[in-house]
């Protein structure tokens, strides 16, 4: 099999996600993926994390930006400057994988997504539930054991600062809307606050206009709690349930799966498999090669992003009407 090149990125800003996440990804991918320079706005992150790759630190991002050895943007971290580096990274035309500390609206993903049209520029949101081990497994048992999902139920947990563009609840949605290949077109409340910080819903996805897949409609319930202690946002995977046509997939995890068909339960321990952060950035690599994998795009963001705001109003007008 033909190696694929190694692919020269620069790094912008480094966030909560950095430690655990992206740093042990890109030293286990530096046949894949070579860190050449990293910014950060606190100089001696960026000076420790550039140490740890071998990488240069930088201390402005204009000279980040031009830079003739970077073929790609890892944007991790931007703070109050996301509307002006997405112009910027738009105009020099260079692919930019997306993390998920950048807050975006949807009107600023929708210009920017507008923008990486016209420049035919490959942007590729951090989406990391859709690409867990045990997602993956479960598509697979999908294909060749287990037939189409037919209901969803969910259990996750949110952050106190609440409904962020890439936390828990997006990640979730996104990977709904992946799976089902369907749209969500309804949402019922059955519970808010009991216990307090807590909600239950359920959501009903329809197929999309033309789409040949079974006309009825899917549910998924959505069960969320809250708990109060800031940390990284979205970090721990969600339980999430399965019931298909031959059986069910219960996930409690990233690595870990029970399913069961015609009366057996098998259970799996995917310890071996890639992370969903080497899945996603190896994807991103091959895309800054001119491949054309499949890849989440800005697309795909400014719709989870737009569920979980259709979410966020329905509590919040489920909360109004209980308090008249």
């Amino acid at each position: 099999m033909r190696q694929l090149p190694v692919v020269n990125v620069g790094v912008i800003g480094l966030g909560a996600d950095w430690q655990n996440r992206y740093l042990p990804s890109l030293q286990q991918m530096q046949q894949r993926l070579r860190v050449v320079a990293v910014h950060d706005d606190v100089a001696i992150r960026a000076v420790t994390a550039a140490e740890l790759l071998n990488a240069a630190p930088i201390l402005g991002i204009r000279e980040l930006l031009e830079r003739r050895d970077v073929r790609g943007f890892l944007l991790l971290g931007a703070n109050w400057r996301a509307d002006w580096l997405a112009h910027q990274l738009a105009q020099r035309g260079l692919p930019v994988f997306v993390g998920r500390e950048v807050r975006l609206s949807v009107d600023q993903v929708q210009s920017w997504h507008h923008q990486s049209d016209e420049e035919g520029v490959s942007i590729v949101p951090d989406l990391p539930l859709r690409f867990l081990p045990t997602i993956l497994r479960l598509r697979e048992l999908i294909a060749t054991q287990l037939g189409p999902i037919e209901s969803i139920s969910a259990c996750i947990q949110l952050e106190e600062d609440e409904w962020w563009p890439l936390g828990s609840l997006t990640n979730v949605l996104d990977c709904c809307r992946a799976l089902l290949n369907r749209r969500l077109t309804d949402i019922e409340v059955k519970s808010h606050d009991d216990p307090p910080g807590s909600a239950r819903l359920f959501l009903t996805y329809a197929k999309r206009p033309g789409s040949k897949s079974n006309s009825a409609d899917i549910s998924a319930e959505l069960k969320i709690s809250r708990h109060w202690d800031r940390g990284t946002p979205g970090t721990s995977p969600p339980s999430i349930e399965f019931a298909c046509e031959h059986g069910t997939v219960a996930i409690g995890g990233s690595r870990d799966l029970h399913w069961t068909t015609d009366g057996q339960t098998k259970q799996e321990s995917l310890q071996s498999d890639r992370s969903a952060t080497e899945v996603l950035l190896d994807l991103f690599a091959r895309r800054v090669i001119g491949g054309l994998i499949p890849t989440p795009d800005l697309n795909d963001l400014m719709q989870a992003i737009k569920d979980a705001n259709t979410v966020r109003d329905t509590l919040a007008e489920r909360r109004i009407n209980t308090n008249r």
